[in-house]
């Protein structure tokens, strides 16, 4: 019993050291970007990916803080009964998609810059990764009417000349 609570507590405190940890970074990056440290949410090394996971950082605050809240209103949920049971049963309910929710949030500013309110105020002007990619991908196509002809569509293989 008291491994499992030490255990418990251990993990309570890592969530809120993380959360605490990550709320101080997001807001280096929006009040002092210069003073922000450089910390890599990604296994890539590819710059534009760094910059839009650093744009993302206000709601990736929001992940850590959900496990925050969602561990001991578990644990409180399951050690309580009556009215405190279904109260901590619905923050434990209201956290899950709440982070998920924040996880989806990181993830849109990270690929698209938008909403633009959550993105640091010196960063709002820059374009996603996925819409600069959208935009190459399009500039390396062929045209419409373009003199170049694809192989299956070519006069010779042609299934209606035979």
């Amino acid at each position: 019993m008291v491994a499992n609570i030490s255990i418990a507590a251990f993990v309570w405190l890592f969530f809120l050291t993380m959360t605490v940890f990550m709320a101080r970074v997001a807001w280096l990056y929006w009040f002092h970007p210069d003073r922000a440290p450089r910390i890599n949410l990604t296994k890539s090394s590819d710059p534009s990916v760094i910059r839009g996971h650093v744009r993302g950082i206000l709601p990736f605050v929001g992940f850590p803080l959900g496990l925050t809240v969602l561990f001991p209103a578990i644990l409180a949920s399951t050690l309580v009964t009556g009215t405190s049971h279904t109260v901590f049963t619905l923050i434990a309910g209201a956290c899950i998609p709440g982070f998920m929710l924040s996880l989806a949030a990181h993830a849109t500013v990270a690929w698209f810059n938008w909403p633009k309110f959550l993105a640091p105020p010196h960063l709002r002007d820059e374009t996603g990764d996925r819409v600069v990619e959208a935009s190459q991908r399009a500039s390396n196509r062929p045209r419409r009417g373009s003199r170049t002809r694809c192989p299956r569509t070519s006069p010779e293989r042609s299934p209606v000349t035979g």
